[in-house]
């Protein structure tokens, strides 16, 4: 038979709150604070038709000071567009600057033997160091901080 520790009850009670802390403080990553901005936008071409599909990345820019280890992300819809989240769990953008990459292909077609369907906007935007897009995200944001306009 297994017998408890000659240790009273409380003190058992304040090494398990312990361990649970430690345990609970060891899962967390930067980005995880809860300091979060919604993020939400539209992607459009430079004659004001939207971007039907796609994904908007937002990258941390360290060399403006962005160590969030979070890359959120958020799919294009129909009407062009787009609402981050950091992780399924975690909606909204930490603060700081960010380069933004934009990818748009054509549906996969499995008739066709490339991997790489054709792009719906100019490849450039895929690349975060040729995307030109870049952006800081603050709270109380002014509207259309976060809109884009790409090109074919």
């Amino acid at each position: 038979m297994i017998r408890w520790p000659d240790m009273p009850i409380s003190n058992l009670i304040t090494v398990a709150a312990l361990a649970a802390g430690f345990v609970i403080a060891g899962c967390k990553q930067p980005g995880d604070e809860g300091n979060r901005v919604p993020v939400a936008g539209t992607v459009s071409f430079k004659d004001g038709e939207p971007l039907a599909r796609g994904t908007v990345i937002f990258t941390p820019d360290s060399a403006k000071g962005n160590t969030s280890q979070h890359e959120p992300r958020g799919a294009i819809d129909g009407g062009g567009k787009y609402k981050l989240s950091t992780t399924p769990s975690l909606h909204g953008v930490s603060p700081g600057w960010y380069t933004v990459t934009i990818v748009s292909q054509a549906p996969y077609d499995e008739s066709k033997s490339s991997w790489d369907p054709p792009w719906l906007i100019d490849r450039k935007y895929g690349n975060r160091q040729t995307s030109g897009l870049a952006v800081e995200v603050i709270q109380n944001a002014e509207p259309g901080r976060f809109d884009f306009q790409v090109s074919k």
